[in-house]
């Protein structure tokens, strides 16, 4: 089977709000209600939500934000939130205003599921831009 007009790499898709400054964050497609074939990037907003890209340069809302899509083949770096350590799962940090950062799945930490997106290869601190490996993990699953 041959695939045409497909597309590998980095892209320009537009900021669904306004991402300057978030270099390093994830984000995942959307669309709005009032261009509903017009697609967007933006934070994720819940725990099992799929961030498939991280911003390499950011931009207002509306205008065109550079992303590169997650992918097992090749290692990124993503904005830390508080501290991880080298083979920690990673997921987005949607809980304190930091919209689009990771953080490091801890199974102690509160009840619920989360989707985890990467790995962390280093150790990292908080605001750090941490080398991460994407990879499909899927639903974790923490139960009271």
């Amino acid at each position: 089977m041959t695939q045409s007009n497909t597309r590998r790499g980095d892209r320009l898709i537009q900021a669904g709000i306004d991402l300057r400054g978030m270099e390093g964050c994830v984000v995942m497609l959307g669309c709005t209600q009032t261009e509903p074939h017009t697609p967007i990037v933006l934070p994720p907003a819940t725990s099992i939500d799929a961030p498939l890209y991280v911003i390499l340069e950011g931009a207002a809302a509306g205008e065109l934000a550079s992303v590169r899509p997650l992918t097992p083949a090749r290692n990124v770096r993503l904005k830390l939130a508080y501290g991880c350590n080298p083979g920690e799962a990673l997921i987005a940090n949607i809980n304190d205003g930091r919209d689009g950062t990771v953080v490091a799945f801890t199974p102690n930490g509160a009840v619920g599921t989360f989707r985890g997106i990467a790995i962390a290869e280093e150790a990292g601190t908080d605001g750090q831009l941490i080398l991460a490996r994407p990879a499909p993990i899927g639903l974790l699953v923490i139960t009271g």
